[in-house]
């Protein structure tokens, strides 16, 4: 197909062009990470593709369990230890595992 004739790309997320100013705040104009580029168009190509898969990444570890490593479905409830979510049961065993076994259970 003729580019001329594709849709408009859709606009990023908030959330991916914070993570690109922060890559560019960071690294500058013609770097991302440790590469250099010669040219800034390149540089923003690979940047918004960082930011992409940072993004990305970051979504995907929200909606799991740290301590099973399970997905955490959409209406079950969890709990959040640390800026990281676990599931009731495991945050659980995360504070036997964190503090020793609680009084409760042993007795």
């Amino acid at each position: 197909m003729v580019p001329i004739y594709l849709p408009p790309a859709d606009k990023p997320s908030d959330a991916i062009l914070a993570a690109e100013a922060a890559i560019l705040g960071r690294d500058g104009a013609y770097h991302v990470g440790s590469l250099y580029f010669a040219k800034q168009s390149d540089a923003a190509i690979v940047r918004r593709l960082t930011a992409e898969r940072i993004v990305a990444e970051k979504e995907r570890a929200a909606r799991r369990c740290v301590w099973c490593a399970k997905p955490i479905a959409d209406r079950e409830t969890f709990i959040e230890i640390g800026a990281r979510n676990f599931h009731e049961s495991c945050a659980s065993e995360f504070d036997d595992w964190a503090y020793g076994p609680s009084k409760a259970r042993a007795l």
